[in-house]
């Protein structure tokens, strides 16, 4: 078994809703469909059967959809130039965005500095603050975006142009960095474990995978019957999943290319999000000055939501009022989440090995944070965390925090 490690950014949030009480089930795909010709969310377990539908009333559209941290889910709602947040429950808590700063939402992702991304189809990327606020609008120096939006674990936002087969980077703050051309016109992409852009193009009706630096590693799918590709995302088993909607079929191939499966009819559109699994953290440690020891810090509560599919993680700290020393107000902030996360797997347990360098915006003067998380493949494929544990190192006004994590019980 290889175990991999890479470096990647803290994401620094302030307080978007918390969901309380229920919880998402863990690697439940979520998408956009209808109900009597009505936009809603639908959930589906990991045999691909619905569990549920939901927002029905609440949605003009559902473009796509992310899950954010406090275990919400984010909808692009975009006849209604809105991004609409629901809870475990199916309720629909709070709204991002009005029509004078967004149009036609397509596209959503938190990026490496905590914001949430809001793309817009030939227009720009909408950056908003963890209060839900306008923080800044930016675009390619020329041609249109908005088709398909990541983050790489570099934190780098990537958004792309139909029309112009490309694909633009920009640093987290806006700043237009390269283009990377795609050799042919294309509906959507993600990036994958390996690091590389899938991008599902219905010129040839297959997924072309590239690397960074704009060359071609492969292909998957070709052959495969895939009729008009779009909506693609890897999920927590590690396998492709790919809309069709020229034939409104799902496909789902391993990392290899293999198509394992199709399902048909598949009743959905569009925007695909696998649900995290939540746990209480427990975090423990000491402060101290030119390395020695001052005190031992009373245990902190937490809840660890991870997603291995999406590549992503949220350590969200929980405030006691009783305890003198506020761990959140040290680092700066109450949220820390952690991009690029991808399983290693021997077949039976799965371990992610990830380290965080230090993070813009922290009022600490460094901050480093290494998770190891250890579970079981289950029947279906799907990566089944069990249990975590990890380290959190921070410096701040000449002082040094070392503690460790721990979390096992699930969050409900």
């Amino acid at each position: 078994m290889s175990h991999a490690s890479r470096w990647i950014p803290i994401l620094v949030l302030f307080s978007l809703p918390v969901a309380r009480g229920a919880v998402f089930e863990a690697n439940h795909l979520f998408s956009g469909g209808w109900n009597g010709g009505q936009p809603v969310v639908v959930e589906r377990d990991e045999e691909l059967e619905v569990v549920r539908e939901f927002g029905l009333g609440d949605l003009e559209s559902v473009v796509d959809l992310a899950f954010g941290p406090g275990g919400l889910l984010y909808v692009a709602d975009t006849s209604a130039d809105r991004v609409k947040v629901f809870d475990a429950d199916g309720a629909h808590v709070d709204t991002i965005g009005s029509n004078q700063t967004l149009n036609q939402p397509s596209r959503l992702a938190f990026g490496a500095n905590g914001h949430l991304y809001v793309a817009l189809p030939g227009q720009e990327i909408v950056e908003f603050d963890r209060n839900g606020s306008f923080v800044r609008a930016f675009s390619p120096p020329t041609g249109s975006t908005g088709t398909g939006l990541a983050v790489a674990a570099d934190g780098l936002v990537y958004t792309g142009s139909y029309l112009d087969q490309r694909i633009d980077v920009f640093a987290p703050d806006g700043v237009h960095l390269r283009s990377i051309a795609v050799p042919e016109a294309f509906q959507d992409f993600c990036i994958g474990p390996r690091g590389n852009l899938h991008v599902t193009t219905d010129v040839s009706d297959q997924v072309l995978e590239i690397r960074m630096d704009g060359s071609l590693a492969g292909s998957v799918g070709n052959g495969a019957g895939m009729l008009n590709p779009s909506t693609i995302v890897f999920g927590p088993d590690k396998n492709l999943y790919v809309f069709a909607t020229g034939s409104a079929t799902l496909f789902v191939f391993d990392e290899d290319g293999v198509l394992l499966r199709e399902v048909h009819p598949f009743g959905a559109w569009a925007g695909f999000a696998f649900a995290p699994a939540r746990f209480h953290a427990k975090i423990s440690g000491r402060l101290g000055r030119s390395q020695k020891p001052l005190q031992k810090l009373v245990e902190k509560s937490a809840v660890l939501s991870v997603a291995p599919g999406s590549g992503t993680a949220f350590l969200e700290l929980t405030d006691d009022p009783g305890d003198p020393f506020d761990l959140a107000s040290y680092l700066g902030t109450d949220v820390l989440v952690l991009q690029g996360i991808h399983p290693e797997t021997d077949g039976k347990k799965e371990l992610l090995l990830q380290g965080v360098q230090q993070a813009p915006g922290l009022s600490s003067d460094s901050a480093f944070l290494a998770l190891t998380l250890s579970g079981k493949t289950d029947a279906h494929g799907m990566f089944r965390t069990k249990k975590a544990k990890g380290t959190l190192h921070a410096r701040a006004g000449g002082t040094f925090l070392s503690a460790t994590l721990k979390a096992s019980k699930p969050a409900n």
